[in-house]
């Protein structure tokens, strides 16, 4: 992701050749009054080569993959290379040359693009940066959708605090906590997006994928935004393979190609465009099928995502339970239990209208379904719907623990009353007494007549016990006595037992 200066100046566009830099100075005039597109044209305003691209060739039998180092291959192979078809552009990392490159060789609308640097980033409300969501009914909603999903990382150095961002990319970390301490575990914002479009007269058709780089081992942390590095790894070795079993399964060569690498999303893309579902095995006829991969592999982060925070629920209900059998258990660590587990039900009210938005787009451009653009493709059936319907049980669960716990912490905390209130109930019939026998100085400490106010302040304390615990019919006393007198009532007597033990001689 080409890295965001806040405060680079957007006149900087005038400063740029318009002839060499068309799409630049397009995006320029059009963000004068598209608030969405002023970021994009800051980034295009610093020429720069920071990323990667490549091309998958989708021909009738096989896919072919072809890497670019720089933007001028970009656009030698855009300008030269006409005999494919089907053609699926990877770009990650959006560097500011390979936007001009495809945004002016496919007039691309640059909300496209916009949305891809805006979606993951967080929300300033004085600062210019929006992300505001197209129409449905917008053009560019029909042939393109941008969806997010999260990237677990398991760090190996320490998280000590709520805020952590990725050096260089607008993209946040979301961490957890359990008993008030970091699990270590970190939530990576991620966004894809995806532009496709036909050719005119059934020649063909021509999509683009944006993707984020790599997360690596730099990044801001604090408010102050010190600069730190922490080690990472993909949790639980990443997200699950959904790579098709083919006949060939049992080759000798087939392990060697069992899966993707997990190292960037544009090498995954590419061994799953050209080796796991290549043409041979799915049909790429018309532009809205190139986007199956693409949403089963966002698909597959969400549900590892989804596992990570059902294990994490399962903690905090087990906290729970063990503060309902173990009386050991303070309130302070239900207090921060119940802390943490709203903050959960905050995250996963986020989540599912983040799947619901992205469905919402699925709709809009015709991509709803496991399989689109083909033919057995059911739009009732798509993992996303799965998702979503999986994030409203979690929310479930959430509230329920939540609504738990609140009760929990207040019967502790109506316990704490009761304590204080057995204290009251000692000291005020002595403090009464005490206020009594004040009048006459041979009541005081020392005096002959103290044993007075001792006997009368331990009958009024005796009293005051026996009316609260004594005459109540809901106390336990009374209770504990009614049980035992019936015991002593049907429990056989000597004379009893000896009146059966003649009735069976």
């Amino acid at each position: 992701m080409e890295k965001y200066d806040g405060n680079a100046d957007s006149q900087g566009a005038e400063s740029i050749d318009s002839s060499v830099r068309p799409y630049t100075r397009l995006v320029s005039a059009m963000s004068r009054n598209h608030p969405n597109l002023s970021s994009l044209a800051r980034i295009l305003c610093q020429p720069s080569e920071e990323g990667a691209a490549a091309v998958v060739e989708l021909r009738d039998t096989v896919a072919a993959a072809e890497r670019f180092c720089t933007s001028a291959q970009l656009q030698e192979y855009i300008t030269d290379h006409h005999t494919c078809s089907r053609r699926l552009f990877l770009v990650q990392g959006l560097p500011s040359n390979y936007i001009e490159t495809l945004g002016a060789a496919f007039n691309i609308d640059p909300n496209f693009f916009a949305r891809q640097i805006l979606s993951g980033m967080a929300i300033h409300t004085n600062k210019s940066m929006r992300d505001v969501p197209l129409l449905s009914s917008h053009p560019t909603s029909r042939g393109s959708f941008c969806i997010r999903y999260h990237e677990l990382r398991e760090f190996a150095d320490a998280i000590g605090d709520w805020e952590l961002r990725v050096l260089d990319q607008p993209r946040r970390v979301s961490v957890s906590k359990f008993n008030g301490v970091f699990d270590g575990v970190g939530i990576v914002r991620k966004t894809a997006s995806v532009w496709f479009r036909a050719r005119e007269k059934g020649e063909g058709w021509d999509a683009i994928i944006l993707l984020d780089p790599p997360v690596g081992d730099q990044f801001y942390v604090g408010l102050e935004k010190r600069q730190c590095t922490l080690r990472s790894v993909l949790y639980r070795g990443g997200y699950i393979d959904f790579s098709p079993l083919r006949q060939d399964s049992l080759a000798p060569n087939y392990a060697a190609r069992t899966g993707p690498r997990r190292e960037s999303a544009l090498e995954d893309l590419i061994y799953y465009y050209t080796q796991a579902e290549p043409p041979g095995v799915a049909r790429y006829d018309t532009p809205e099928t190139v986007t199956g991969v693409l949403k089963r592999y966002v698909a597959s982060h969400w549900m590892i995502q989804l596992r990570y925070n059902l294990d994490l629920l399962v903690k905090y209900e087990n906290t729970y339970h063990r503060a309902c059998f173990f009386a050991s258990v303070s309130s302070t660590l239900i207090q921060n239990s119940l802390r943490d587990v709203q903050h959960l039900n905050d995250r996963v009210a986020g989540w599912r209208e983040q799947v619901d938005r992205s469905i919402s787009q699925f709709k809009a451009s015709g991509t709803l379904g496991s399989f689109p653009g083909q033919a057995g493709n059911d739009p009732g059936e798509d993992d996303f719907i799965h998702i979503l319907h999986d994030l409203r049980e979690l929310s479930g669960r959430v509230q329920a623990v939540i609504s738990s716990m609140t009760g929990l912490v207040s019967i502790i905390e109506t316990m704490r009353m009761k304590e204080l209130s057995i204290l009251a109930m000692v000291f005020i019939p002595l403090g009464l007494a005490s206020q009594l026998f004040s009048m006459e100085e041979e009541y005081a400490p020392g005096k002959p007549g103290f044993w007075v106010y001792c006997v009368v302040g331990l009958c009024l304390v005796l009293l005051v016990f026996v009316v609260a615990f004594g005459l109540n019919p809901g106390t336990t006393l009374l209770k504990t006595l009614k049980l035992k007198r019936r015991a002593l009532a049907k429990a056989p007597t000597h004379d009893r037992l000896k009146e059966r033990d003649e009735e069976i001689g």
